[in-house]
């Protein structure tokens, strides 16, 4: 019986029928050659995307010492080192994972100690560092969710009038998520607003816009996505207006084979957009194809000038635009409105 805490000094001797010969004398503890004991898992969590697993695992001794490594694997699969970081005493975060896909998990610890150091001799003077680990702990086997939708929408809204009930109309705006952004269906979203969250309008899956009355004094609305696996963080959308000056919109040009318009604007004065309002954020570019009439909007990087509107523009129609410059509080709104009509459309007023 070897005691951990006794030193011993090992020597290994050789026979053959030319004599023997002894290895130089090797010095370890008991602890140097003590393999910690074999952990085990106790609880998997995966996260909101379903790309990371929380794995909590015990073990009788105590785990500050140790390193945790996670391997794993699908069914049938071999086995492949998972992507851990560790997050505390017993806790470690695996990530790189795909949604809806059953695993099977296993993890060991490691403890690197001084091991089997020579001792000095006119041959050998060197120390080797060995880590010494556990078996695999028993298999667990999880099947990841659904992804849910992780990013936020792009949202935007359009301005009613005020009613005399003290409630004014806003209709809100947003673009569906991208089916590759989230597992399951897409069951419907949600218009919220108030100080603690609680008014709430649900609006259809199928649609991209949904008009809902709100108390005057309410200066911001917040959207989501809400699927079978989740919710998007929420999208905010202010409903205030600064009264300043927005940008300007400095050319509307109609592609030469009449399938798109080129636009670009410019804020007055200070380049990058600096106000009293807070920081700018970015640009949201509104216009409506007429005879169609139909709203449409695009959100765009505080970084571009212009940009290209495909699929709107007929030979008979008319486009108007504006641009609003969003700020971290306030909204400013280009207040001139911009007619783009094709040349042949031009030459025949």
């Amino acid at each position: 019986m070897i005691d951990e805490n006794t030193k011993y000094q090992l020597i290994v001797t050789a026979y053959n029928q030319f004599g023997t010969s002894q290895s130089d004398p090797v010095a370890f503890c008991g602890n140097d050659i003590v393999i910690p004991e074999t952990p085990r898992i106790i609880q998997i969590k995966f996260g909101n995307n379903s790309i990371a697993a929380m794995l909590q695992w015990e073990t009788a001794e105590s785990s500050e010492p140790l390193r945790s490594f996670v391997r794993l694997r699908t069914v049938n699969g071999p086995w492949e080192a998972g992507e851990g970081t560790e997050l505390g005493e017993g806790l470690i975060r695996v990530k790189g994972l795909k949604p809806l896909t059953e695993y099977e998990f296993q993890m060991r610890t490691c403890n690197s100690v001084s091991g089997l150091t020579h001792i000095s001799t006119p041959r050998s003077t060197t120390s080797k560092w060995k880590s010494l680990c556990s078996k695999w702990s028993p298999s667990v086997r999880r099947k990841s969710p659904g992804k849910g939708p992780y990013q936020q929408l792009h949202a935007w809204r359009m301005l009613g009038s005020a009613r005399s009930n003290s409630l004014r109309s806003v209709t809100v705006l947003w673009k569906p998520p991208s089916p590759e952004d989230f597992s399951g269906e897409l069951q419907h979203y949600k218009i919220f607003w108030g100080s603690d969250q609680q008014q709430e309008v649900t609006c259809h899956a199928a649609l991209s816009q949904c008009l809902v009355e709100v108390p005057a004094e309410v200066q911001a609305l917040s959207v989501s996505a809400i699927t079978s696996y989740g919710a998007s963080p929420p999208a905010e959308v202010s409903l205030r207006h600064s009264g300043d000056f927005g940008p300007v919109l400095r050319e509307l040009a109609p592609a030469a084979d009449e399938s798109s318009v080129f636009v670009s604007w410019s804020w007055p004065g200070d380049k990058h957009g600096s106000t009293p309002g807070g920081e700018l954020l970015c640009y949201v570019l509104e216009w409506t194809s007429i005879p169609a009439a139909e709203q449409q909007w695009q959100k765009l990087s505080k970084d571009e000038d212009s940009t290209s509107i495909t699929g709107i523009v007929q030979l008979d129609s008319c486009l108007h635009t504006h641009t609003c410059g969003y700020h971290t509080q306030v909204t400013h709104t280009h207040t001139h409105t911009h007619n783009a009509l094709h040349k042949d459309v031009q030459e025949d007023l």
